[in-house]
């Protein structure tokens, strides 16, 4: 009998024998032959450090190797930041910062200072830059995830609605003064998003995904640091809530913030690298979301459960991995703009900026002539 673990070595008339999924398991072999290929490109012919930081952080996730393909406004990339998109997935120099490589990046106060290299590192990752990007990167992808957890009817808790603040008040007893010390270990332990998914159902599909039936703890992190893996990243963010809330305890006698912590379960920690690679926990929030939205198609459709997981997944995987690169995209412009770029970075009144388009353009309501419905032979 042909062993079924070299399946390739066995003759034409038993190529196959008792093989599950033949074409899969072929094309599985093959790709990772060819990732070792270019593994070994990457390493002994490149000789290129971004390069290979960036194909060794995106080379296996599907988040990261999305093409905007759909119309839809996750993906409306302008040109400026498609370029900056393609050229971090690509490692290759950002074209906005050739002319201001080796310069300093604008910070304030005694913040370390960062020079501007070509492929975007320095400028994402600079501390002190005035403009709050990072905060603004952070909630614009955290309202992104309540959106399609919204979409798919999922009750959650996000900091613009419905606070999570609230999430461990009753671990305190009442009248227990709070110093700088304690209200900074309180907010490393308050979450981003809480998902109730305690009225959801599991449907008809195989394996359990293990945010039904609970409710879950949701913390997103955008990493822009070089030195650390999202997966490293994930794993301190678990590994220092729960020092927080035994510390918390401890400063508290009789509270109850690591019992509470434990109630709830792990965390789900959403770490957004800095080449649009996603920590594995993005991959149990989507399964999620695909299934109650393939539930929902299921009650409309006659369609196949694992289709229309399928379909549903398909979809939640380009989206978010489109909205990542793009979002990381827009924060490079927003950095070279307020730290790197010689132009002024002060608003513009609109009405200064439309002067001419107001005067010239054809769609401008004031403007004199014959419009739409009303032009001679339309």
């Amino acid at each position: 009998m042909p062993d079924p673990t070299r399946f390739l070595t066995v003759s034409a008339a038993g190529f196959g024998f008792e093989i599950q999924k033949l074409h899969k398991r072929s094309q599985d072999i093959l790709r990772e032959s060819a990732f070792e290929l270019l593994l070994k490109d990457t390493d002994q012919l490149s000789k290129d450090d971004q390069r290979s930081l960036a194909f060794r952080a995106t080379h296996d996730s599907e988040f990261a190797n999305c093409f905007p393909v759909a119309s839809h406004p996750s993906s409306n990339f302008n040109n400026r930041e498609f370029e900056i998109a393609l050229a971090r997935k690509l490692g290759l120099p950002v074209k906005i910062l050739e002319h201001h490589v080796g310069t300093l990046a604008r910070s304030n106060g005694n913040s370390h200072a960062t020079l501007v290299d070509p492929y975007g590192n320095g400028v994402a990752s600079a501390p002190g830059v005035s403009g709050d990007h990072a905060r603004r990167l952070h909630d614009r992808l955290v309202n992104a995830f309540v959106q399609h957890a919204d979409e798919a009817r999922v009750p959650t808790k996000v900091g613009h609605r419905g606070t999570c603040k609230d999430t461990f008040n009753k671990c305190l007893h009442v009248g227990d003064y709070i110093d700088e010390v304690d209200a900074r270990l309180l907010q490393g332990i308050i979450p981003d998003i809480v998902i109730d998914a305690r009225d959801c159902d599991a449907g008809p599909f195989p394996t359990p995904n293990p945010l039904v039936g609970r409710k879950t703890l949701v913390e997103h992190k955008t990493l822009a640091s070089l030195l650390l893996s999202v997966r490293a990243r994930a794993k301190k963010v678990q590994t220092d809530i729960q020092k927080r809330a035994e510390e918390l305890d401890s400063r508290h006698p009789g509270s109850t913030f690591a019992q509470e912590l434990q109630a709830y379960g792990p965390y789900l920690v959403l770490v957004t690298g800095p080449f649009g690679n996603l920590s594995s926990d993005f991959k149990t929030f989507v399964d999620f979301i695909a299934r109650e939205r393939a539930m929902q198609t299921m009650a409309l459709r006659n369609i196949n459960p694992a289709l229309a997981l399928a379909v549903h997944r398909r979809a939640l995987v380009r989206r978010i991995g489109l909205l990542t690169s793009r979002g990381w995209a827009q924060h490079i412009v927003d950095r070279w703009r307020d730290a790197v770029s010689n132009r002024p970075t002060g608003p513009h009144h609109v009405a200064d900026i439309d002067l001419a388009a107001d005067e010239f353009l054809s769609d401008n309501p004031h403007r004199g002539g014959y419009h739409g419905m009303h032009v001679p032979g339309a």
